[in-house]
């Protein structure tokens, strides 16, 4: 059967091209970055090793992270040696991400009003239509929220450069973990036959230097001379709520199968696989340098070997697959 994954979706409606190289080809860098990917792996990790199931929490997430880095960076000084530029970057980003957890915690403490019921949990589920596919995916958090009447919330982390919200109701992910979430859950045997659940919060970090300047009563920051300063900044946390209405949840089945029927007909050479570059190529894909060449008629095969590596992109739902988003080092 066919296997799709939330994050596939969203990488062919990105790039058709890039999709294949990633989920066709198993093409993933082997350069050292501490970009999107690394960060929001390590950040991940932090929250996974923090909001263990039940009502107390875990370990401190700042201490997986500094663990998860360092295992990083003694990783990466054995493969390769390291310029002070390299270096000097990753010491910036594992000190950023260190200080924004700590902000986090004096943001939110314990979360007592959160009862976790399941962490990085996967799923396998199928989406019906003329050629059935199986949806993946992992939810980074299920809660019981007893500040909300006892609640059952999915969790999606972000650590994100900048926190954007408006695009959300229409997004792929919360859409399709909406759709399936309640079946998943019962399945699971982690909410009661009557139980749904009733949404999704994004709990947004924003990646940026904590602002220690002092606060009044209702939050804003505080010249020297104790007046409010013109420049409040923009918020490092944001937790935004989603919930999906049955016709939603309907309209995003048939997506998903429509989506699967496309890149099936792709895979099978029936319509063809084209590109869709734009400005944020040079940032925001791991194939940039590749796609230059191969428009050029150069040598793909050679750069191909000598850039990347393979890696199974469903490795983590393979059957007897550890769940490599709970290996939290040491």
């Amino acid at each position: 059967m066919q296997l799709i994954r939330t994050s596939e979706r969203s990488c062919f409606k990105r790039c058709p091209q890039q999709h294949h190289w990633r989920w066709r080809e198993n093409l993933v860098p082997l350069s050292y970055s501490t970009g999107p990917l690394w960060l929001g792996t390590g950040g991940h990790l932090a929250l996974a090793g923090w909001y263990i199931p039940g009502k107390v929490r875990g370990v401190d997430p700042r201490e997986t992270w500094d663990a998860y880095a360092k295992d990083s960076f003694s990783t990466m000084k054995y493969e390769k040696t390291l310029d002070d530029e390299i270096e000097e970057d990753f010491i910036s980003v594992q000190t950023l991400i260190h200080d924004l957890l700590t902000a986090y915690l004096n943001e939110y403490g314990k979360d007592e009003h959160i009862e976790v019921l399941d962490v990085e949990h996967p799923f396998q589920v199928v989406i019906p239509g003329t050629v059935p596919v199986k949806l993946l995916g992992t939810i980074d958090l299920i809660v019981r929220n007893h500040a909300e009447n006892d609640r059952v919330e999915l969790w999606d982390h972000k650590f994100l450069k900048s926190i954007q919200t408006d695009h959300l109701e229409i997004d792929d992910q919360n859409g399709g973990y909406l759709t399936v979430g309640t079946h998943i859950l019962r399945e699971a045997g982690l909410i009661g036959n009557k139980e749904v659940v009733r949404g999704l919060i994004y709990n947004f970090l924003r990646k940026a230097k904590f602002d220690d300047r002092p606060k009044n009563s209702i939050g804003q920051y505080l010249n020297k001379d104790g007046t409010v300063s013109q420049r409040q900044g923009s918020p490092l946390f944001e937790r935004y709520w989603i919930a999906k209405t049955a016709a939603e949840r309907n309209q995003q089945i048939k997506r998903i199968a429509e989506e699967a029927k496309i890149i099936r007909l792709m895979d099978k050479g029936k319509i063809p696989l084209f590109k869709s570059p734009r400005y944020t190529c040079k940032w925001d894909c791991d194939y940039f340098d590749l796609c230059k060449i191969d428009e050029a008629g150069g040598d793909t095969e050679e750069f191909k070997g000598n850039v990347y590596k393979k890696a199974d992109p469903y490795a983590d739902h393979r059957d007897e697959a550890v769940n490599s988003k709970l290996i939290i080092p040491k």
